[in-house]
């Protein structure tokens, strides 16, 4: 049986991963990961049909919370180099 070529050494495929940690990556990825979190949140909780109607109605709200709770993440400095130890703190939501 052929095994898989090995591409790990092709410059077209080398991301570092480190740079998803810091800044903006950083920023996009944690508010993706908290809209999707809230969206599968309610359709557990209210079913596929009655979730949109209240991910609907309840949009800017949604928007809002997770806007202040990056704006409090990188008021933290949790998307600076020098904060990359405390990046766990990223999973605790804001109070």
């Amino acid at each position: 049986m052929a095994s898989a070529p090995d591409l790990s050494s092709s410059p077209a495929l080398r991301v570092s991963v480190g740079r998803f940690r810091l800044g903006g990556y950083a920023m996009a990825i944690d508010a993706a990961c908290a809209l999707a979190a809230m969206a599968v949140a309610y359709v557990v909780r209210f079913g596929v049909r009655d979730a949109w109607h209240f991910l609907q109605v309840g949009w800017p709200v949604l928007i809002g919370i997770v806007a202040l709770q990056i704006a409090s993440a990188a008021a933290l400095g949790l998307y600076r180099p020098s904060s990359q130890a405390m990046w766990p703190l990223r999973l605790v939501p804001a109070p």
